[in-house]
């Protein structure tokens, strides 16, 4: 099967999914979250609380903080309280899947020249050039959004799939300062 690259909306009930085994962990880019604890004793508080209100939480609590603090530690869990505008919520959904050629494998062997490399680089520079904030960046490292702006460009399928990871890096890396809570 196909692995999956997914981004959460809701921190209950994706680790539920997760527990459930309906996702595995490493298919998680990043969670979402739209709660926004303080403290780490908020923190803790808010993981106690899931542990005694969610199935899935509830049939194993152990795991369930296992799982949680995994995700936290890998900077996978972005707080509401990181965002000033609209935070994405469960309105979307709880799992947004993402292009498989945007992450690519690790360990494949490369298939670009160094010349072709820096050519991607420059191209998703220059897609990215007007963006100002973090808003801006998800709006353009949307798969499509970046599909539209590669029409402008002669490049290869590894250099089209270079620029997707690029920009998705650029984006998630600007998430990853927001995540702090």
């Amino acid at each position: 099967m196909e692995k999956r690259h997914l981004i959460g909306f809701s921190l209950s009930f994706c680790i539920g999914d997760i527990l459930a085994g309906k996702v595995d962990i490493e298919e998680i880019l990043f969670i979402q979250t739209g709660c926004s604890p303080s403290s780490d004793e908020k923190v803790k508080y808010l993981i106690d609380c899931y542990c005694k209100s969610y199935r899935e939480w509830k049939a194993d609590p152990a795991k369930a903080r296992t799982t949680f603090y995994t995700l936290l530690h890998d900077h996978r869990i972005g707080w509401a309280s990181s965002f000033v505008k609209n935070t994405p919520n469960l309105a979307w959904g709880n799992w947004l899947s993402t292009r498989n050629a945007i992450v690519p494998q690790a360990g494949e062997p490369a298939k670009l020249t160094v010349e072709e490399a820096a050519e991607a680089k420059d191209i998703a520079e220059e897609i990215l050039s007007d963006c100002q904030s973090v808003y801006d960046l998800n709006d353009a490292s949307n798969f499509d959004a970046v599909e539209e702006s590669l029409k402008e460009y002669e490049v290869t399928k590894a250099q089209r799939d270079l620029v997707h990871e690029l920009v998705l890096k650029k984006y998630m890396k600007a998430i990853g300062r927001c995540w702090k809570p």
